[in-house]
């Protein structure tokens, strides 16, 4: 449960930095009508941003720093990481576990980033929502963020990690279905102030479903990484933890490539991103939210399809965690002894 706790701090963090950037974006940078649309406001958003990263960084580099000094140092010299990170990462990628969390995050992730990719493309041609507006679904998923962040641990008292994260994957799927499956099919089609409710709301079981997900896997992958030394004899939780960052951070490049190619396929007039106020035909609108929403929820699909498999349950931990503790209370003893 600690390790559930930890990620949720994590997670909080995040969201309160992103609430910051939202609202910078939309009510200074790019605020107006066809705000988003004026490519000279981009360059001075993006420097804010990268001096905002630079501040932060250094802070948490210099956290970090005294953090790690004060730990337990090794009593003989590793090898140099070149030399043993090839066998180290062979070694985890024999660990199933570890395998079906770093897919089955990767898959959602990329979910998330080609539904991110598209989302303004969608909001401002689909939608016809102001910058001004454009910040209310954003808020309602980071909001819904924030709600699943103490939900989880709560939600994890009463059943499996794995249960709880495919209840995640589910919300997702059922909210990227609903709305943009029916705007697809010219059913409802909204606009501006009145099609903000129905985002809004779309966001907020997405950002429900996400925040579980974010939360449980990587709980999920801290047992995982007790297994492993329960098994291979090595702890590496380094590489374990480097997996899932790697993968979310592959995973979102990986979605605004698909979003890229979605726009190709859709053949979406190139000049459209700088004309306010631009007619689309509707075929293309329509492909448009497919892509946004039932093509991001096949990808989900496959995640939960991915994680299904996944075996280290309460009671198993339970039996890797004791053995461990023998373990390392023998080893206690026999260097005492020695």
């Amino acid at each position: 449960m600690e390790r559930t706790r930890i990620v949720a701090s994590r997670l909080l963090a995040g969201i309160v930095v992103t609430v910051a950037i939202t609202a910078m974006a939309t009510m200074v940078f790019f605020r107006g009508e066809g705000g988003l649309q004026i490519a000279e406001r981009y360059p001075a958003f993006g420097w804010t941003l990268g001096a905002g990263i630079l501040v932060i960084g250094l802070i948490c580099c210099a956290g970090v720093w005294r953090h790690a000094a004060a730990l337990p140092q090794p009593r003989e010299p590793a090898p140099h990481m070149l030399r043993r990170l090839p066998g180290e990462l062979a070694e985890i990628f024999r660990n199933r576990s570890f395998l079906i969390l770093f897919f089955a995050l990767l898959v959602f992730s990329s979910s998330a980033g080609l539904h991110q990719a598209l989302n303004n493309h969608t909001y401002v041609f689909v939608w016809g929502l102001r910058p001004e507006l454009i910040q209310i679904p954003a808020y309602s998923y980071l909001f819904a963020l924030l709600v699943a962040t103490p939900l989880t641990p709560f939600m994890l008292r009463w059943m499996e990690k794995k249960t709880a994260s495919i209840i995640g994957f589910l919300t997702v799927v059922v909210a990227w279905l609903a709305v943009p499956s029916v705007r697809a099919l010219g059913l409802f089609a909204p606009t501006g102030l009145e099609a903000t409710p129905w985002l809004a709301a779309t966001n907020f079981f997405v950002g429900l479903g996400s925040g579980i997900v974010f939360v449980a896997i990587p709980s999920m992958m801290a047992d995982a990484a007790d297994e492993h030394e329960h098994l291979f004899g090595h702890r590496r939780e380094g590489l374990f933890f480097s997996g899932i960052g790697f993968g979310a951070k592959a995973a979102s490049g990986m979605g605004s490539l698909l979003g890229g190619i979605t726009l190709d396929l859709l053949r979406f007039p190139q000049t459209a991103g700088r004309q306010v106020n631009a007619a689309i035909p509707e075929d293309i609108l329509a492909g448009l939210v497919l892509g946004w929403g039932p093509l991001c929820a096949l990808l989900c699909i496959v995640g939960a399809a991915i994680l299904a498999p996944y075996g280290l349950s309460r009671r198993r931990q339970a039996e890797v965690s004791a053995a461990l503790k023998l373990k390392r209370a023998a080893d206690v003893s026999a260097g005492r002894s020695s």
